[in-house]
């Protein structure tokens, strides 16, 4: 009797000694996929090795060794026939204009061009795991759509919104210089949406180093030095997009200011302009007033907005 006792108690000590195990196992488990979901977060979003180690706490070289099997086996819930476009209804870009329905931009703000245009160069001008660069980042779209399409992103702004300001890399273009991942090699695209001249000035600062407060001729000659000098640092066969709309109704008589040709004739060093893609807006963007007032000056307002895209040769 003693020895069936003494073996219930070793076999009741051996099943808790094996659920501890088993709960043990499972908290280091979660704590792993936590630190490993964590890991893949900041290399999606282009920090180092030596960054990621340290906003983790985890040895660089683990650090290392993790991003290797990660970028094969996504740890998130979206799977990699999403980011290849192949599960959620989303239509292949046929012609060379693209409509916009309703804003679905997750943070609406002034200025920020619908979403679905940046998704559509993610399908035609990168792969997944590719880098994609957006200095002018606004509301952070080109991050809800990265994230999406697993595709790495380097985005900043001069000033970004309180929302995402812990996404958003703070930086300046005009007064700070180009800025990138550490592997320009792994970029694919360049995706430009700066502000457009007068149509904008004030709006985000009273800078006068500010795109939107320059003028005109200063403003097209920064946006081409711009365009050149990622045009310089990009592998061949990479892309760069701008999109860009022609400045009307701040001017005081009303002339169209073709932003695009201005572009389109003055970029070059070794960038071949691929593709123009016109994205036209909704008439709604005008009230009645200056409906009003174009009819009396017989004026064409300006509906269409441009997208270029130049190709690293």
């Amino acid at each position: 009797m003693v020895q069936s006792y003494l073996a219930d108690i070793a076999k009741e000590a051996s099943v808790r000694k094996s659920v501890a195990l088993e709960w043990t196992s499972a908290v280091r488990q979660a704590e792993q996929d936590r630190e490993n979901e964590a890991i893949f977060d900041l290399w999606m979003a282009c920090y180092t090795q030596e960054q990621i180690a340290g906003e983790t706490g985890i040895p660089q070289r683990t650090v290392a060794d993790r991003i290797a099997v990660l970028a094969e086996k996504f740890p998130g819930t979206k799977s990699l026939k999403l980011s290849e476009y192949g599960e959620d209804g989303w239509a292949r870009p046929l012609f060379d204009i693209w409509n916009a329905g309703k804003n679905a931009n997750e943070v609406k703000h002034f200025g920020n061009t619908p979403v679905e245009f940046v998704d559509n160069l993610l399908y035609l001008y990168t792969e997944p795991f590719d880098i994609v660069i957006d200095p002018f980042a606004g509301g952070g779209s080109t991050i809800d759509v990265c994230q999406k399409r697993l595709r790495r992103y380097w985005v900043s702004d001069r000033k970004p919104i309180t929302a995402r300001e812990n996404e958003i890399r703070k930086h300046d273009l005009a007064t700070d210089g180009l800025s990138g991942p550490s592997r320009w090699a792994d970029v694919a695209l360049v995706y430009l949406d700066p502000p457009y001249w007068k149509q904008a000035a004030g709006k985000y600062s009273t800078d006068e180093t500010d795109l939107a407060n320059m003028p005109l001729e200063k403003f097209t000659e920064t946006l081409v030095g711009i365009i050149h000098g990622y045009g310089a640092k990009l592998k061949p066969g990479a892309h760069i997009a701008c999109i860009i709309s022609p400045t009307q109704w701040p001017n005081e008589d009303k002339r169209t200011v073709y932003h695009d040709l201005d572009l389109a004739r003055l970029v070059g060093k070794n960038l071949r302009l691929k593709q123009r893609i016109l994205c036209p807006y909704s008439s709604q963007q005008y009230n009645g007033t200056q409906v009003d007032i174009a009819k009396e000056q017989k004026l064409l307002m300006a509906l269409s907005r441009t997208m270029l895209v130049w190709e690293r040769e």
